[in-house]
């Protein structure tokens, strides 16, 4: 009996270092007043390191609490090859990073487009993470 619940109690803790599901967050955030459009994007911080470092030969240290630093260059060449969006049917928008801020399992990173103008029309292109996993999920 005693083993079962040391087993229950290894498989749960096993299971909570790691995350089932794969999804990411994005929110946007239009301001007309100031026009702009501002954007965020919550990734799981090791699949994204893995990511980073698979594309670009990048290691990042997001894991450890680490702001990604000078290594930001590469964080934001990825999101912008997989995270488009075009105003009013012109080329895509593109985003300056503000900050990033590292929770328990997952990075938040901010961006702003300044002078978005009177919008008619918004197409995006959300592929964040596709490429790694097959049930990758975009919110």
């Amino acid at each position: 009996m005693m083993m079962r619940i040391a087993g229950l109690v290894f498989f749960i803790l096993l299971s909570s270092r790691f995350h089932p599901v794969h999804v990411s967050v994005t929110n946007m955030d239009i301001d007309p007043e100031a026009g702009q459009l501002k954007v965020s994007i919550k990734l799981f911080s090791d699949d994204f390191e893995e990511l980073i470092y698979r594309k670009y030969g990048v290691r990042l240290n997001i894991t450890s609490q680490e702001d990604p630093g000078d290594k930001i260059e590469a964080v934001n060449r990825y999101i912008t090859e997989a995270f488009r969006c075009k105003v009013n049917g012109k080329d895509p928008v593109l985003l300056e990073y503000t900050e990033s801020k590292v929770g328990e399992q997952a990075i938040w990173l901010y961006y702003i487009y300044d002078h978005i103008g009177r919008i008619k029309k918004m197409e995006i292109v959300n592929t964040l993470m596709l490429e790694k996993f097959e049930d990758q999920t975009n919110r």
